[in-house]
């Protein structure tokens, strides 16, 4: 009979990221599916993120703090992460521009949406 894998439990780390992910989205009163097509990422991982459920990888990480709008220094103060490697495919680690007007773009729709209400 194969051994069973145990699924380890979050660090504290990754618990705080996904805590202060989810503050700093609803500062911005933007749902996660804003927040997941800003940062180029699937709602699902935004989600599993939030709730501590995933590590990152420091290109996601560079995205989701672009998609909130702040540093990635702000974003990880005081915390220790274990960064996930970088993905070994053909996806450049750099932006697109029409990856980064399209944020752009979203970007100012979710400030204006947040200064309508």
């Amino acid at each position: 009979m194969p051994a069973s894998r145990k699924s380890e439990a979050p660090s504290k780390a990754t618990i705080e990221l996904g805590r202060r992910i989810q503050e700093e989205r609803r500062e911005l009163h933007a749902t996660q599916v804003q927040i997941a097509e800003a940062a180029g990422m699937d709602v699902s991982t935004i989600r599993r993120l939030e709730h501590g459920e995933n590590q990152v990888s420091l290109h996601s990480l560079i995205a989701l703090a672009d998609a909130l709008g702040i540093d990635t220094a702000d974003l990880t103060r005081g915390m220790s992460i274990d960064l996930l490697p970088q993905r070994d495919d053909t996806t450049s680690a750099h932006p697109t521009l029409s990856e980064l007007k399209r944020t752009r773009d979203l970007r100012r729709r979710v400030r204006g949406q947040r200064g309508a209400g």
